[in-house]
């Protein structure tokens, strides 16, 4: 499968691989999303076969022995859905939330492999949301809503994998075109 990021409302092909620290101090390269800190979680998948530092662009994905997930570089040509790492941004003393396309509800068909959440302030009370790692099907639109104090960001932002690329949109945009 193809992967992409979403780092705040900005989408990048490909996924960092970052070096992770276990609890017995051994490194492992993984994707990761959220924080580590009080009123935060930082949750992992780990990449078999990556450098900590490197971009990567297609993997699959397959069970750890004790029933967790990786994921493993290949070269894939599924062009029927998609990784997103999603690390949406939220506004000064806001918050964020997925949601679906038109309405409010997540949808179904979207797999959620990972959710983190980050904060705010030294006890993560003066705002939080979430980070997730998705399987998203193509066609299939998503949306991420931020409140907060935006400074003149755009409040939603809408996501779709068309089978080739991840595609991201206003509302105002999508309005004005035919993109998706």
């Amino acid at each position: 499968m193809k992967i992409f990021s979403i780092l705040d409302q900005e989408v990048k092909v490909g996924a960092l691989i970052e070096e992770h620290t276990l609890s017995s101090g051994v490194t492992i390269p993984a994707v990761s999303v959220g924080q580590r800190g009080r009123n935060r979680r930082l949750v992992f998948i780990p990449v078999e076969g990556g450098t900590p530092g490197t971009w990567i662009h297609d993997v699959e994905l397959r069970p750890t022995r004790n029933g967790g997930l990786k994921f493993v570089l290949s070269k894939s040509d599924d062009s029927q859905q998609a990784v997103v790492v999603a690390k949406a941004g939220i506004g000064y003393r806001g918050s964020n939330r997925f949601m679906g396309d038109k309405v409010d509800a997540f949808p179904e068909s979207i797999k959620i492999l990972a959710e983190g959440k980050i904060a705010q302030g030294g006890a993560g009370y003066m705002g939080a949301g979430y980070q997730r790692i998705l399987v998203v099907p193509k066609d299939t639109v998503f949306s991420v809503r931020q409140s907060g104090r935006l400074y003149g960001a755009p409040a939603r932002m809408y996501y779709v994998f068309n089978g080739t690329t991840l595609l991201c949109a206003t509302a105002e945009e999508r309005r004005a075109t035919d993109l998706f």
